[in-house]
């Protein structure tokens, strides 16, 4: 996934392995948006995938939280790049690569319908917010393993609008 954008390509019957030339000339901080920028073109499909699959609003926003939760137990060097490591990429502003922003629209268009009287993308922030608390806090080991399912029942049940 990633060493798509990092890496050449095959040229003459063999591969030759190196930086592509625009993260070549400007170092490790590149690697780290390039890294970060593929992980959000990766997550995306993740995550449209799992919305389209679910027959209601709240089962699409159910198995979008576990596609998210699952990328980052997954990708954990990639996720850091996404959201942990020191990035140069601009976030919820409108300069964001476009994978960026896709990836922000698929959380978007899953709690659009559970919104009510709420703003769609604030609600989506606060949804993007809550499962990378979750995603990290599960990642380091922080939260009960045994009690994973339940808080992301609860999770999904609060940015749905579900009484408690």
């Amino acid at each position: 996934m990633v060493f798509r954008t990092l890496f050449g390509r095959t040229v003459g019957g063999g591969t030759q392995i190196g930086l592509a030339k625009s993260v070549r000339h400007r170092g490790c901080p590149a690697i780290i948006d390039a890294v970060a920028v593929e992980g959000f073109a990766e997550l995306r499909l993740i995550l449209r995938n799992a919305r389209e699959a679910a027959g209601s609003p709240e089962a699409a926003l159910r198995e979008l939280a576990e596609a998210y939760v699952g990328f980052a137990m997954e990708h954990p060097a990639v996720y850091d790049a996404m959201f942990t490591l020191n990035t140069g990429l601009p976030f919820g502003r409108p300069e964001a690569p476009r994978e960026l922003q896709a990836a922000f629209a698929e959380l978007r268009e899953a709690v659009t319908p559970l919104a009510g009287g709420r703003d769609p993308d604030t609600l989506a922030e606060v949804a993007w917010s809550a499962l990378h608390g979750v995603a990290t806090l599960t990642r380091a080991r922080r939260l009960r393993p045994d009690y994973h399912q339940a808080r992301l029942t609860m999770l999904v049940d609060q940015l749905a609008g579900v009484p408690g």
